[in-house]
């Protein structure tokens, strides 16, 4: 005891001489006894290292007490040890506690050779390190929304004289779309289809449409066109948004660990985690079942590996999140051929909520004049599938009809089945027409596929409905694939079908090749209740910018086809020409498309817009290619500028310039943008540049009549609004950059003298523009010349 008595003490001497010399206030004769009280003049006090499974918390001031060690609990609890027991004591009015009284959660040492006190804690009493999901956004998108225009149009004319006209024109700003499409059917006067105002917002992730609109109501409802207005829940306005349910994996570590999460053997996420408890939160993974395990490795090497199943469903909402849709106004009637005709006033409404990551609650709605409907919605996920019912009740004329539907699936990364089943009483009704023959009083559906490999699947399908005139029609078929090579698939199929129009058995076979360079052909033998045959087809599809597409298609046999198309777009407009024959008879048709923009203060002339567009400028310099998602889709202009018809909305669209393509007196401060534009309208993607021309040349600077070379002085002058200053070399030369042509009064400092020149910028389109050598002489003899 006395050697342990002897060690301390000239530990405690050895702590206080470097107290001493770091200016901390001590007072020496510190006993190994209990930490004394406040007021005790005998205390010892030293800056330790703090040290926490492993991990470096700093320098503290503890006070020592062997064999004892006394800290701050605000210090414990900012190194982020929950410190929640232990004898305690008010040192400098603040709570101290005792290291010892907090075995066996705590334990510690005190390290004298490194002037360390070294915790090690349980996993439980240290911080929890949240890893939340970085999502799929990417990094610097840009949200785009310039005020901007279209109109598509495009014109067919068949081999009968006929002629068909469309057009479809939109302006977009500040967030809100107007569009509306027109029509002229062959033979018949223009007609004016759906029109409306259309306004989304992006952060509340919703959508407002105030005009006409397509709407339903969802399962066991009906649909139809309406003029209105709707207000829903819209989620593709943040497609990186996750609505879905995902997964959370928790553990614990004693030491700095690096953490890997693998589903289904591949590798999602690799975090360093601190010790202590970890969460990894919102993974988003394949839905259905799926394996994953966590690898964790410790600061030593050491490796443990947890293991678990999921099952994540693809169509119940994550807790707390809403989906909705409300609809009210007028039918819009034979909107195909009259423009301005509404109907009866109806409303159609669907809503569903999150109440857990697990089960998913909604009701849905319609009503009309003479007709209401309502019924609840319930999706839920077990661990293995996930079920889905729904149920309605119509009142319609005084009769009141009924119908439900309920449906299993499980899909997994072996296997999938599922089977549903929906009945309606003969008096349920829903708004919009629908033929009774197309009415179904019941329909069974079941599924089962089968993954063998990664190359072979196999799946079954069956299918059972009656219509309301009690004709029954019942589909039965099996369909396999298998991988053959990485260019050729094996596809067959064999089936039953027993209808009022046809019954019997049919079956394919075919081989799927992919030539590469976007051409594809597949050739098979199809036999069929109306006829066998084989069928030949190959296609080239459509590049993203300018070039040529085709198909053809040869079938022989009962029903003899041959068809083609030839199709040939460029930045103006796409051009299509299209044959079909069959038993002989047929007819060709041509179609030109093209689209109007206005954006960026000009109109560009380009193919159909799609779904969103952006203008990319590279200001001034022409013929440099851009890029969409890496593939070439123009050259700028003599103006700098291309317009890109066919992005997608809200997303990060990868816009690129081949920067090689900009002249070398350019520089360019960015060739990449991730731009999203909005829902049919438009953005402008910039890619500044700047003209980059130097203008170097020789100076010297005569002293006592002497040209004599001014190595390391400083020229000054100044363009416009800037001074510009360049050194000067050992040879005299002296460099600017971008001085616009004209005379300037240039100074020199060299040593003690001072002088000044004119130095004179031509105009030139020279990259360096060479002035030569050029003379000075100080200012003090009142006599510069060039």
């Amino acid at each position: 005891m006395a050697a342990r008595l002897s060690d301390w003490t000239s530990t405690c001497i050895r702590l206080l001489l470097l107290l001493a010399v770091l200016g901390i206030p001590h007072v020496a004769g510190a006993q190994p006894a209990p930490p004394p009280h406040p007021d005790d003049d005998q205390r010892q006090r030293a800056i330790l290292e703090i040290v926490i499974n492993e991990v470096s918390k700093g320098e503290v001031l503890v006070v020592l007490a062997p064999p004892d060690v006394l800290v701050s609990v605000r210090l414990l609890q900012k190194a982020g040890l929950h410190v929640v027991d232990g004898r305690r004591q008010v040192i400098d009015a603040e709570p101290w506690v005792s290291l010892a009284s907090l075995a066996p959660g705590v334990t510690f040492v005190l390290d004298e050779a490194r002037l360390q006190v070294r915790l090690t804690a349980r996993p439980e009493l240290l911080e929890t390190t949240v890893v939340a999901a970085p999502g799929n956004k990417p990094a610097g998108l840009v949200y785009g929304r310039n005020a901007s225009g279209f109109l598509n149009y495009s014109i067919t004319t068949g081999s009968s004289g006929t002629m068909g006209l469309f057009a479809e024109a939109g302006v977009s700003a500040g967030g809100a779309l107007i569009n509306t499409t027109l029509s002229r059917p062959t033979g018949q006067a223009l007609v004016r289809g759906l029109s409306s105002l259309t306004f989304d917002d992006r952060d509340r992730m919703t959508r407002w449409t105030v005009g006409d609109a397509a709407v339903n109501s969802g399962t066991l409802g009906g649909g139809l066109f309406l003029g209105g207005v709707t207000f829903a829940r819209e989620y593709s306005v943040d497609p990186y948004f996750i609505r879905r349910p995902t997964l959370n994996l928790a553990g614990s570590v004693t030491t700095p660990s690096v953490v890997e999460v693998y589903a289904n053997n591949q590798l999602v996420r690799r975090e360093e985690i601190q010790p202590g408890q970890f969460e990894f939160n919102d993974l988003s993974l394949q839905t259905g079942r799926g394996d994953v395990r966590m690898v964790i490795r410790d600061a030593f090497g050491r490796e443990r590996e947890i293991s678990n199943s999921y099952y994540l469903s693809s169509s119940a909402l994550a807790k707390g999140l809403q989906e909705f849709s409300y609809s009210v106004g007028f039918e819009r009637l034979q909107q195909s051929i009259a423009s301005w005709q509404y109907g009866t006033p109806a409303a159609l409404g669907r809503h569903r909520i999150g109440l857990t990551d697990h089960v998913t609650l909604g009701y849905r709605f319609e009503a009309g004049t003479s007709l209401a409907n309502a019924g609840p919605l319930l999706n839920f996920t077990l661990p293995v599938g996930e079920v889905e019912v729904a149920g309605s009740v119509s009142r319609s004329q005084g009769r009141t009809g009924a119908s439900a539907e309920t449906g299993y699936a499980y899909f997994g990364r072996i296997f999938g089945a599922g089977a549903s089943v929906t009945a309606t009483d003969p008096l349920y009704e829903h708004l919009g027409v629908t033929p009774v023959e197309l009415r179904m009083r019941y329909q069974t559906h079941a599924f089962f596929s089968l993954h063998v490999g990664s190359r072979t699947t196999f799946s079954l399908q069956h299918d059972r409905f009656r219509n309301m005139t009690r004709a029954l029609t019942e589909q039965a078929s099996a369909l396999g694939s298998v991988r053959l090579t990485s260019r050729v698939d094996l596809q067959a199929s064999v089936g039953r079908v027993n209808a009022v129009d046809r019954r019997g058995y049919e079956a394919s076979i075919g081989l799927n090749f992919s030539l590469g360079n976007r051409t594809s052909a597949n050739v098979g033998y199809e036999h069929r209740v109306d006829g066998s045959g084989t069928v030949t087809e190959l296609e080239h599809s459509m590049p993203v910018g300018t070039g040529l597409g085709y198909q053809a298609r040869f079938q022989t046999g009962t029903n003899q086809l041959t068809s083609g198309e030839l199709q040939y777009q460029t930045g103006f407009g796409r051009y299509d020409l299209r044959h079909d024959e069959t038993s002989g008879s047929g007819g060709t048709t041509a179609t030109i498309a093209g689209g109007v923009v206005g954006i960026g203060g000009g109109l560009f002339l380009s193919r159909p817009v799609e779904q969103s567009y952006a203008l990319v400028q590279v200001p001034d310099v022409k013929g440099v290619r851009a890029y969409a998602s890496n593939q070439e889709v123009g050259k700028t202009d003599r103006n700098g500028n291309l317009l890109v018809p066919n992005l997608l909305a809200y997303y990060g669209n990868q816009l690129s310039i081949a920067d090689e393509d900009v002249p070398m007196n350019h520089a360019v401060a960015a060739r990449e943008i991730t731009l999203a534009p909005p829902f049919r309208g438009g953005a402008v993607a910039r890619f500044p540049v700047a003209r980059v021309q130097g203008v170097t040349g020789i100076v010297t600077i005569d002293v006592q009549g002497k040209p004599v070379v001014p190595a390391y002085g400083e020229v000054t002058l100044r363009a416009g609004q800037a001074g510009l200053t360049s050194p000067v070399g050992a040879d005299g030369a002296f460099y600017f950059e971008n001085v616009p042509p004209g005379s300037y009064t240039a100074a020199l400092e060299y040593k003690a003298d001072t002088c000044t020149f004119i130095l004179k910028v031509p105009a030139s389109d020279r990259i360096v523009i060479e002035l030569g050598t050029l003379r000075c002489v100080a200012a003090a003899r009142k006599d510069d010349q060039q």
